[in-house]
């Protein structure tokens, strides 16, 4: 790949300098490396962390811990990619993270799609923490344990069965991602800079791409996956807010 060359004048920047040796943004790396495979079970990580810099990382955990106060775009979270998630303590702050830079090649989860990353471009950036990542999400949140509106015959009635429709998908995403979690959210990353116009998935799909994080605290939250909301249900109104991923 060509490398991009210093800007004549003034102290670049410790990304421009990387770019100019030839290496990318982790995000970039991975739509790169997207549809490829290793030959040997857990290269991918260290092929992944070979185009960031010159530090060769064995492991997701440790490539993310390099990239400790950088930048990414929201968008690129966006995908079936599977994620460092919270089963190891030491984990803590990265549970979020992508595990990999492609999809597993014998992946058999039973998913009925998946959803390749993108590099997230014109989405807003989050900062990558040592307690998580920080960023500005377009957000929808709602208790897990909601009851049905009921629908009752008057002049309202319309606007009663959409919201009936809204809350019953809810319920059927509380049921499947966020038993453990008293409060859940459907995120979307927005247009930078700060618009509160969502950024579309940008490649095959047949409704409408959000996240779904959950919560016990509402100050932490927990990556549960992506989820295809049907063009036929509207959306619950999102609005800008920021949120911590652990």
């Amino acid at each position: 790949m060509p490398a991009r060359t210093l800007p004549v004048g003034g102290t670049p920047s410790a990304a421009m300098t990387n770019r100019a040796r030839g290496f990318v943004s982790i995000h970039e790396a991975s739509c790169l490396l997207s549809h490829r495979h290793a030959s040997r079970e857990n290269d991918e990580v260290i092929i992944w962390s070979l185009l960031c810099g010159d530090d060769v990382k064995e492991t997701a955990i440790d490539l993310w811990r390099s990239m400790v106060n950088r930048i990414i775009p929201t968008g690129f979270l966006m995908s079936s990619h599977p994620r460092i998630g919270y089963e190891v303590e030491a984990n803590g702050g990265f549970g979020w993270a992508p595990r990999r830079p492609d999809m597993p090649g014998d992946d058999t989860n039973g998913e009925a799609r998946k959803f390749f990353a993108d590099d997230g471009s014109k989405s807003t950036y989050g900062f990558v923490k040592p307690e998580g990542f920080r960023a500005k999400w377009l957000v929808a949140e709602f208790k897990t344990d909601l009851r049905l509106r009921r629908i009752l015959n008057n002049t309202a009635r319309d606007l009663k069965y959409e919201r009936f429709r809204v809350d019953r998908e809810l319920q059927r995403i509380a049921a499947q991602y966020l038993e453990s979690y008293r409060w859940g959210a459907l995120i979307q990353p927005g247009e930078a800079p700060l618009a509160d116009a969502a950024i579309q998935y940008r490649s095959d799909s047949d409704g409408v791409l959000v996240a779904i994080i959950g919560s016990n605290c509402k100050e932490k939250w927990y990556w549960m996956g992506v989820y295809e909301w049907k063009v036929s249900i509207p959306l619950p109104a999102l609005r800008r807010r920021e949120i911590l991923l652990v």
